[in-house]
């Protein structure tokens, strides 16, 4: 795997939930980096060109942790 975009790892259930709130080529395009797919593999599954798939897996990982922020617990104001 390219060092720019390391393994993701979806380990919580509301990581998995959070997954699904994303648009089908986002969602998609991380599951398979979770996975383990290189570039060429998503690329081949999603029908993109293997170009797109980096600016793909950014936005989508951009996409998830403004779900995940947007989701977070909030601490009381007191």
């Amino acid at each position: 795997m390219p060092a720019a975009f390391p393994a993701l790892t979806i380990g919580s259930m509301s990581s998995a939930e959070q997954l699904e709130k994303l648009p089908p080529v986002y969602k998609l395009a991380l599951q398979l980096r979770a996975d383990g797919a290189d570039r060429t593999l998503i690329a081949d599954f999603l029908g993109v060109e293997v170009e797109s798939v980096g600016v793909l897996l950014e936005i989508g990982a951009a996409k998830l942790a403004d779900i995940e922020r947007r989701e977070a617990p909030r601490s009381p104001v007191c």
